[in-house]
């Protein structure tokens, strides 16, 4: 969860962490501001893909604490993969769009942990299952 704040979005005239922008986002939102425009569809441009983005790693990030503070395994790893498919989903012009390929190679720290963290998830969790049945 605290990688999640290390992906970076090149947008405008600089680099700002996602947590600054789902709180724009939201904010936005919320007051019914159309600075942000909400855009799940794969021919989004990437500016109408941070809103979308930002409120799949926010929905990530909330599941991966309600697990963390319950102690349950299967949302722990459903948080993380929707915080992966929230990145996924804003660098999905990848081939199309630097800023997508900046936002993708600078946010490669949160990829690779969201990869191999939720097969160790479940590497743990059948080990301490075959230790309980012995």
């Amino acid at each position: 969860m605290a990688t999640s704040c290390i992906i970076l979005i090149g947008a405008g005239h600089g680099v700002g962490p996602e947590a600054l922008v789902e709180y724009i986002v939201m904010h936005g939102i919320i007051t019914g501001s159309d600075s942000f425009q909400v855009c799940f569809g794969l021919d989004c441009s990437y500016d109408n893909s941070i809103a979308a983005a930002s409120i799949a790693i926010l929905l990530g990030q909330c599941i991966t604490l309600i697990a963390n503070i319950f102690d349950i395994v299967i949302l722990r790893v459903s948080g993380i993969l929707i915080m992966l498919f929230g990145f996924l989903y804003l660098c999905h012009n990848l081939s199309k769009d630097s800023i997508s390929s900046f936002s993708f190679y600078t946010g490669m720290p949160f990829f690779i942990l969201s990869v191999i963290v939720p097969i160790l998830i479940a590497i743990q969790t059948y080990h301490s299952r075959l230790k309980i049945d012995e």
